[in-house]
């Protein structure tokens, strides 16, 4: 009766755990849920990208290699999140426009098509995405794009490694690039495009003391 009793206890404190357990997942099922319900609004997506976009820059740059919030084209009041200063053999630099985008709602319906394996619901997510990726390099294009003062193209940084490789699975690289004047890039490739720029930086800074 004693063992019995023991086992008995036993087996009621480990359903109380499982309990505790499904109520945790329960929880955190919900977390996922409200934060997935937060990054649905347009001003939050925006907040997140450029946080993501700006702690990569801070990361690789000096703060003396690129401004904030800066309006690039002349005579506007169009201001972008991030330009990087390339500079000139004189001591003057241009701006390379670099804005954040997070079509989180268009992706996310590809993810939920994917996992279900509904192929119209997927195809029509993709169509949503790929026509609202045109209109964000379309937007970048007029509205911080001015040579002479900036490059001849920008960078529209997209804050997922699945958004990104989503759209370059589109087929839109090209396309951004020929018909917007822009680049796609997402955290690891644009972290590569910083050191790049990095390495010409201090190779001009070399030959300027070299002089």
């Amino acid at each position: 009766n004693e063992r019995l009793k023991q086992s008995f206890n036993n087996v009621i404190e480990q359903i109380g755990g499982v309990n505790k357990a499904i109520g945790e997942i329960k929880g955190l099922a919900s977390d996922v849920g409200s934060l997935k319900t937060v990054l649905t609004n347009v001003k939050t997506k925006g907040i997140v990208g450029e946080i993501i976009l700006g702690n990569i820059i801070k990361e690789t740059l000096t703060v003396a290699q690129y401004d904030e919030n800066v309006a690039t084209k002349k005579g506007t009041n169009d201001r972008v999140e991030f330009a990087i200063k390339l500079p000139n053999q004189d001591d003057s630099f241009i701006y390379l426009p670099i804005d954040s985008k997070l079509p989180l709602e268009s992706y996310h319906k590809i993810v939920d098509a994917q996992e279900k394996g509904d192929i119209e619901t997927l195809k029509l997510a993709r169509n949503e995405l790929k026509n609202q990726i045109k209109k964000y390099a379309s937007d970048i294009n007029n509205k911080y794009i001015d040579v002479p003062n900036t490059t001849d193209f920008a960078i529209m940084f997209l804050p997922l490694e699945g958004l990104y490789v989503e759209v370059l699975n589109l087929g839109l690289f090209e396309e951004l690039k020929l018909k917007y004047n822009i680049n796609i890039a997402g955290p690891t490739t644009f972290t590569a495009i910083l050191n790049a720029l990095q390495m010409g930086f201090k190779t001009l800074a070399i030959q300027k003391k070299s002089a």
